[in-house]
């Protein structure tokens, strides 16, 4: 076997994590994450390395200091004006215009005399008493000067890579082969900065690349009874307040974390897969009703018009389908998706049902599909429905198809008359939908399956509408590239 790599892994493989490559920077992530696992001792100061370069990389927000220097700036130019005007405006004036009254003749010159001499006593006052506004000036300035230091720090297709191969090492440590171990501190640091930072970042990729690492990292390393007493309250804490809790990040800095409302959505909605995934890691009678609420969170959680959050959501509600008392819940929820996926106004709500039907299916078992009758429900709403039960219900069979694969594949051939016939619907939408979904049919389909398939698309040029039979030539077209 090759001998371990130095204790100084990290000075040459983070700079390689900001490649142009994608190639580079996904072997650069998973050298470092076994340079870890190798060196167990340098596991807590390599997480730190790693947060503390995703943090230089994060975006500074400046909207709040700049209102504030233009109000201060504006609050000197007046002050300056009144105090000049006063002092020119002195009570010697008074005093002296009676005394020069009383000489008639000699007045004129006496007055004359003494307007210069009121001229040239507020000029050596005015320099006198200027050094204190100028300095009022200067610490303004400076406060001005600090605040637009912040200005480098706007985002940047640089500092997107670099938080994006950060994540990348995140994501390769729940990887089994690199064969980390993290302890309870380091998970605690990971895990704040990921709540902190990383769901809560502005870029959506960034921000789904975080939410996938935090449901890796917490379905691989959270099963410890220590991680669970952490993990569980923790994310709880950040569903209900959309804050992270800053005093977990240790040494790294809390200066930039995002605190708007926009930022608490994304932090809840990440929060909600992470806690699904710790929740695989609960066991007996007494975490059942955890469990259960889990679930519930997880199913209104699709309702998120997010397809990223759906996507992750659904991965883990198909894991937690034999966890507690699921087994016995699997028919009313299946009946409570299908009627949101079937009826809802929202088309993110009858997304995220297709994606909850299919997670709940194969988490559950492919024998739930006859059970419970969702295919008979699914042809009825593709035959007879109106417009948006057509168009849910192709959402589900393509999500179905996507999820189970080779085992969706006799069932296709049932549903394929179905999909033939929405591809003539007066509704461009339900069109649109069948047409992703027949191409991710034929995508999956297996040799055999092209055999079973053939009849049925060779039936549908008996149809009378033109779209259906256009369809139909499309997916024979298909097929040249799938058979064998």
């Amino acid at each position: 076997p090759l001998p371990a790599p130095s204790k100084l892994y990290a000075i040459p493989l983070l700079p390689l994590l900001n490649h142009k490559d994608q190639s580079i920077v996904s072997a650069a992530a998973v050298a470092f994450a076994t340079a870890m696992g190798l060196h167990p001792s340098s596991v807590e100061k390599s997480v730190i390395r790693l947060c503390s370069t995703y943090i230089d990389a994060f975006p500074t927000v400046v909207k709040e200091a700049e209102p504030k220097v233009q109000t201060k700036k504006s609050t000197i130019a007046p002050v300056v004006a009144p105090k000049k005007t006063a002092k020119k405006i002195s009570t010697g004036l008074p005093t002296k215009k009676p005394k020069k009254s009383i000489l008639a003749g000699a007045g004129l010159a006496g007055s004359s005399a003494g307007k210069k001499k009121i001229i040239k006593k507020p000029m050596p006052k005015a320099p006198s008493k200027a050094p204190t506004v100028t300095k009022e000036m200067l610490e303004n300035q400076f406060k001005s000067g600090s605040s637009k230091t912040l200005d480098p720090e706007k985002e940047s297709e640089e500092k997107v890579s670099t938080r994006l191969g950060i994540l990348s090492v995140i994501a390769s440590l729940a990887d089994p082969s690199t064969n980390v171990t993290l302890d309870i501190t380091a998970i605690k640091i990971l895990t704040a900065f990921l709540m902190a930072y990383g769901l809560s970042d502005g870029n959506e990729k960034v921000c789904g690349a975080a939410r996938n690492g935090a449901r890796d990292v917490a379905a691989t390393h959270g099963s410890s009874d220590a991680a669970i007493a952490f993990l569980i309250p923790h994310f709880e804490a950040v569903l209900n307040t959309g804050k992270a809790d800053e005093s977990c990040l240790g040494s790294l800095s809390n200066v930039k974390v995002p605190r708007d409302v926009a930022a608490s959505d994304r932090r809840k909605e990440g929060a909600v897969v992470a806690l699904g995934s710790v929740a695989l890691h609960l066991k007996g009678e007494e975490n059942a009703d955890k469990i259960d609420s889990t679930i519930n969170m997880l199913i209104d959680a699709l309702r998120t018009p997010s397809e990223g959050v759906q996507s992750s959501v659904a991965l883990c509600l198909s894991k937690l389908m034999k966890k507690g008392r699921t087994p016995e819940r699997v028919e009313t929820i299946l009946a409570d998706l299908m009627k949101e996926c079937l009826q809802s106004e929202s088309l993110a709500a009858r997304r995220g049902a297709a994606y909850g039907i299919s997670a709940v299916v194969k988490g559950s078992g492919i024998a739930s599909l006859k059970k419970y009758e969702v295919v008979k429900q699914l042809e009825e709403a593709c035959t007879n429905g109106h417009s948006k039960a057509k168009e849910g219900a192709l959402f589900a069979i393509e999500l179905l198809c996507d999820r189970l694969g080779l085992l969706f594949e006799p069932y296709v051939i049932v549903l394929l008359p179905a999909l033939l016939k929405a591809f003539g619907d007066g509704d461009g939408y339900v069109r649109a939908a069948a047409a992703n979904t027949a191409g991710l049919i034929m995508s999956k389909l297996s040799a055999h399956g092209v055999k079973l398939v053939m009849p049925a698309v060779l039936k549908a040029f008996d149809e009378p509408a033109w779209r259906t039979k256009q369809a139909s030539i499309h997916m024979l077209g298909s097929m040249s590239h799938c058979a064998p």
